[in-house]
């Protein structure tokens, strides 16, 4: 297929620089110097969302905390006490082990990423 194709079948480049007549690159070089202006007001941005919405995580943490510490002891109240004052049935038990262990082993794993991405390479 490339033996068909002869060296005069391939066009010359051009050497004209289109960009120097591009209007947008002419308004970019203008606005060159607003770029510290620019990445000012992303950091405001950034910060007003912090402060509008910073408040959201930490209460997630807390709750999804509250609630894991509330299934480990209901879990620990089925195992451990008497049967009469249990009030799961065995299936649903076992879905709540289930969700403790795989939420202890997902945790597991990300403070281990955390970790390892934290190290320094030497």
């Amino acid at each position: 297929m490339t033996a068909d194709i002869s060296p005069d079948d391939i066009p010359a480049p051009t050497l004209e620089a289109g960009w120097e007549q591009d209007s947008t690159s002419t308004r970019e070089e203008e606005h060159w110097g607003e770029l510290d202006d620019l990445s000012k007001q992303q950091k405001k941005n950034e910060l007003a969302f912090h402060r509008a919405l910073g408040w959201c995580i930490p209460i997630a943490i807390i709750v999804a905390f509250t609630l894991f510490l509330s299934s480990i002891l209901i879990y620990l109240i089925h195992v451990l006490a008497p049967p009469y004052w249990r009030w799961l049935s065995p299936d649903e038990i076992q879905h709540l082990h289930n969700m403790i262990f795989s939420s202890i082993v997902g945790g597991a794993v990300t403070e281990g990423v955390r970790s390892y991405m934290k190290k320094k390479p030497e």
